[in-house]
């Protein structure tokens, strides 16, 4: 029993002293973490530097900490940062180093994070990141290049007939105090709100602005009045699908395509 909460004192520990590489000893070679969506060690190095980087002099300050077989669940206090957040943790140990990892807390809402509406100049980039962007995955699924970019092309003009002012379509963009973390673009009908792109730039993938931000344009569609929300994922897209089945979404149905 001592070994599992000495794994996990370790990992508080090494964060709490911005020891970064230490995570090579104190998480095993295939860690999850549920909060990230992530699996391996240097998602969660990342995901600390950015955060003790950020607020310098953080600290994670475990309040109550109760063990039963493999698992340790703590409750913290995280200090240094507004707010002072609290954090519940579900910890898994396996061999003398952590293995999995599902936390509950309010640390993005303290980190400032916030979602305004996409300016004009701001847009005129996004068109064309989008347009790549749906290009890429339509061709993943088997589709030519040049049938991909053309079909990109036509289903987002048919959408956004009228640029980011198409009535009903919302193009919002995700900031973490100074900086852009994300974006995402959703139409309202009636109470229904539908997620047609949604991405977080490529440096700032595996630091947990994919969820903070799907969290977020969540709660926007529920003050806009929305009861419900869909989305479309690739097939080839798993680490996608992971990400909105943890934030609650179902399948609902199946496409299926077929060459001729």
């Amino acid at each position: 029993m001592s070994e599992v909460r000495d794994a996990v004192e370790r990992m508080f520990a090494a964060a709490n002293r911005g020891d970064y590489e230490a995570a090579d000893t104190v998480f095993t070679a295939d860690f999850r973490s549920h909060p990230l969506g992530t699996t391996g060690i240097p998602p969660i190095r990342d995901s600390w530097r950015a955060m003790f980087t950020r607020f310098p002099g953080l600290r994670v300050v475990p309040q109550r900490m109760i063990s039963d077989g493999d698992r340790v669940a703590v409750w913290s206090k995280i200090e240094n940062m507004p707010g002072t957040p609290e954090l519940m943790e579900l910890i898994r140990v396996r061999d003398g180093r952590v293995a999995e990892l599902w936390a509950l807390g309010t640390i993005r809402q303290n980190l400032g994070m916030r979602l305004e509406p996409m300016t004009e100049a701001r847009y005129q980039t996004y068109y064309q990141e989008q347009l790549d962007s749906y290009a890429t995955s339509v061709e993943k699924s088997g589709v030519p290049r040049d049938e991909a970019v053309r079909r990109s092309k036509r289903d987002s003009d048919r959408l956004l007939t009228e640029g980011r002012q198409t009535p009903d379509h919302h193009l919002l963009v995700a900031w973490d105090g100074d900086e852009e973390v994300g974006h995402i673009w959703i139409k309202l009908t009636d109470r229904r709100a539908y997620v047609y792109d949604f991405g977080v730039p490529e440096h700032l993938r595996r630091q947990g602005y994919g969820r903070a931000t799907m969290e977020l344009a969540e709660q926007w569609c529920r003050e806009q009045g929305a009861t419900e929300i869909g989305l479309h994922v690739f097939a080839h897209n798993p680490g996608a699908r992971r990400l909105y089945e943890q934030l609650g979404f179902q399948e609902t149905g199946r496409l299926m395509d077929k060459r001729l």
